[in-house]
């Protein structure tokens, strides 16, 4: 049995999230990756930098 069955479904979700937000954004230019928008955290580009960073520490 495992100790945390909660946490590994949030892990689960957090992988099959980030792998449909990265197909999404495989059909983006690379001008749609960079471009920002008022009220976000910088560019796509920037969000993804941002996501891999913050999951990778």
């Amino acid at each position: 049995m495992q100790p945390y069955p909660f946490l590994e479904t949030l892990f689960r979700h957090n992988v099959w999230a980030n792998l449909q937000l990265l197909e999404t954004c495989k059909s983006l230019s690379e001008e749609q990756l960079q471009s920002t928008s008022t009220g976000v955290y910088g560019s796509i580009g920037d969000t993804w930098q941002h996501i891999v960073r913050a999951e990778r520490s």
